[in-house]
């Protein structure tokens, strides 16, 4: 089975030597060990490898300086921190769509040009 989902792979910058990568689990793991498998080396590896995949320019494909750590998302894939409410206030922890389903982190890969 695949160690990591990859949500999305977009090429940025104008000369394509950046990509960002956002991966899930592959499989259901509890929430702690979601979170430090998603910040491991081997998650950082299939950002790389999910870079080079969509053809990023430059040699030497490496994860950027900033690495944000992984963030929890509820079962309609929303990311708990961004919820608010219509008056555009933030829903109590106790809100229904506040509560964690999943956990994704985001990569930043960068091509040495």
């Amino acid at each position: 089975m695949e160690d990591f989902k990859i949500v999305s792979a977009e090429l940025q910058g104008a000369n394509g030597n950046k990509c960002r990568i956002v991966l899930q689990c592959g499989e259901a793991l509890p929430f702690p060990a979601q979170i430090e498998k998603l910040g491991s080396a081997s998650a950082r590896n299939a950002a790389i490898r999910a870079a080079v995949k969509k053809n990023i320019c430059g040699s030497e494909p490496g994860i950027s300086a900033t690495v944000n750590p992984p963030h929890p998302l509820n079962s309609d894939d929303e990311i708990i921190e961004n919820l608010v409410d219509e008056k555009g206030n933030a829903l109590p922890p106790a809100h229904a769509r506040q509560q964690p389903a999943k956990y994704q982190v985001q990569y930043e890969v960068t091509g040495k040009l």
